[in-house]
């Protein structure tokens, strides 16, 4: 009796640990699953509502031949104040007649669009322009619409807190470094320090135009000098 009961006990350890065993196996290959979390950051800007900024005019082109269709849009801030009026004004001589000569095939540019951002206080107009031959030029408008005021480089830069000597050196050590990555010495050895010079000087930095884009990034719009082509490029400087 003794020895029967001893091989109950044995029996009975053994199938526990055959169940466990069973379990864990069961355990590892499940599959685990695990509910799917999707992080998402603060925006750091807004689309820009319509009380705001409102497309001033708006028209599309068919080339001579019926093949493409261009686009002619241009913005007007959405505000009375005596700085609001000067830039819809400034922005309506310049590229209201381009938009009438469009419609006679004599524009000077293929097409004339622009992007609205808000970051908090400040409207940004960029303004982009293709040129026939496919050079792009850029206007910049910045806002602030708290105040009714325009932005100019300092007024933006001293909104954001920023140090001007600092961001205007970033801007040309950035500005530089396009520039050598696309021009070298022996593409126009006679003046290519003068043209670098032109381009990355203290008067070309200055006349940079700053703005912030879609991600509240500050960006420039600046001029390229270079014996080549047309001689002149607007190109878009992120200043990080």
């Amino acid at each position: 009796m003794k020895c029967f009961k001893i091989l109950l006990s044995a029996a009975l350890i053994c199938a526990f640990l055959t169940a466990c065993r069973g379990n864990t196996q069961k355990t590892e290959t499940e599959p685990e699953t695990t509910e799917a979390v999707t992080e998402t950051a603060e925006p750091t800007t807004s689309p820009v509502p319509s009380e705001y900024v409102v497309a001033a005019k708006t028209k599309t082109f068919t080339d001579k031949d019926g093949k493409s269709e261009n686009t002619f849009a241009i913005p007007a801030l959405n505000f009375k104040t005596d700085d609001a009026k000067a830039i819809n004004s400034a922005i309506s001589e310049k590229y209201d007649k381009e938009i009438e000569a469009a419609g006679k095939g004599k524009s000077g540019y293929d097409t004339i669009n622009y992007n609205a951002y808000l970051n908090d206080d400040v409207i940004t107009l960029l303004i982009t322009a293709e040129k026939k031959g496919h050079a792009i030029t850029y206007d910049v408008y910045n806002f602030n619409k708290t105040t009714g005021k325009k932005l100019d480089n300092e007024g933006l830069i001293k909104y954001l807190g920023l140090d001007t000597s600092e961001t205007y050196s970033t801007l040309k050590a950035a500005l530089q470094d396009d520039y050598t990555s696309k021009f070298k010495f022996d593409d126009f050895p006679d003046d290519y320090y003068y043209q670098l010079e032109m381009t990355v000087g203290d008067e070309a930095i200055t006349r940079s135009k700053l703005f912030l884009n879609g991600d509240a990034s500050l960006y420039a719009a600046c001029t390229e000098r270079a014996s080549v082509g047309a001689g002149e490029f607007e190109v878009l400087i992120a200043i990080n």
